[in-house]
């Protein structure tokens, strides 16, 4: 075997000859073998110091060399007879190998654990759909979910749209707009997914605008939303009084939105006019925020137009 062979496998093995403990090891290696029997840990300081002084270095402490002689005897490069007193202590070529050998089992045992470890982490790094992991990691950042800018298609789709990618994220002070339908007054033994969102938002600060206009002149929304307001009076009661919800109705039917609008960032704009909407378009400030402007602006404006309903 070639010097720098032996060198790297050595070191590999953390039995590296420069090291201090490896160094202790050579003094007793040459100590037994000028007296060619068992040593004692006095003369084994002693060897050592002595050597040292000779050498113009400056002796190591007594601790110091019982803890490299402990360390060499529990990984086998050093033999310790307990039997008798004092403890006795010998180092030959058998003795290394053996621990030398035991040393690369447990290297290979290490290794093969850490390639195993770096199989599987390839095999998972493999199976990366980098969109969805962007998805998952854009959630751990921004503490929402990410909604895809663009069309919506479904019921189930559209209302997770509007409840993930809108009501949920708005945190205190923002501002929702609610483009209300007139289903939002329907009177219904419960409360739709979004509307109770909707309240929550309230109860966490967000400011909730809601604007109803009539779809025709015969129809009364105003006695719809006192009657849906009954249906669970202490959480409306709560936030109307505390200003966060409002509700205000349009005195006359009008074309416009059908939408809800977080501040000036995003919008879901709803395609259908069905009780359940099964289409829309969720509209980020970076896809079109012209337009999500101008509906906060046609909002505003419409909400200046009309009254507020008093609900208490």
């Amino acid at each position: 075997m070639k010097p720098e062979t032996a060198k790297h496998l050595l070191a590999i093995l953390d039995a590296k000859e420069t090291s201090r403990e490896i160094q202790v090891l050579r003094r007793i290696l040459e100590l037994s073998r000028n007296t060619n029997r068992p040593l004692v840990f006095k003369e084994i300081l002693e060897y050592i110091n002595s050597t040292r002084e000779r050498e113009g270095n400056t002796p190591f402490t007594r601790g110091w060399v019982r803890n490299c002689l402990n360390s060499l005897v529990d990984r086998g490069f050093v033999h310790k007879d307990s039997l008798g007193r004092p403890y006795k202590y010998s180092v030959t070529l058998d003795i290394i190998a053996d621990a030398l050998g035991q040393a690369s089992k447990i290297k290979i045992l290490e290794q093969d654990t850490a390639i195993q470890g770096l199989k599987m982490k390839i095999a998972h790094l493999r199976t990366v759909n980098p969109l969805l992991l962007a998805r998952k990691f854009y959630s751990y950042l921004s503490g929402s979910e990410y909604i895809s800018p663009g069309g919506i298609d479904g019921i189930v789709g559209v209302s997770n749209a509007i409840i993930v990618g809108i009501i949920e994220p708005a945190k205190q002070d923002d501002i929702l707009r609610v483009f209300g339908h007139r289903s939002f007054v329907q009177q219904s033994i419960e409360y739709s997914p979004i509307q109770r969102q909707l309240i929550k938002a309230a109860e966490r600060g967000v400011d909730i605008r809601v604007f109803l206009c009539p779809p025709d002149e015969k129809t009364n929304l105003l006695e719809s939303v006192k009657k849906i307001t009954k249906s669970n009076p202490i959480s409306l009661e709560k936030q109307i009084r505390s200003g966060k919800l409002q509700i205000r109705l349009h005195p006359k039917p009008i074309r416009t939105y059908r939408a809800i609008i977080w501040n000036d960032s995003k919008m879901m704009l709803l395609l259908s006019d069905k009780v359940k909407p099964d289409a829309g378009v969720f509209i980020t400030k970076e896809t079109n925020y012209p337009l999500i402007k101008a509906a906060s602006m046609t909002f505003d404006r419409l909400w200046e137009e009309s009254e507020p309903i008093d609900l208490l």
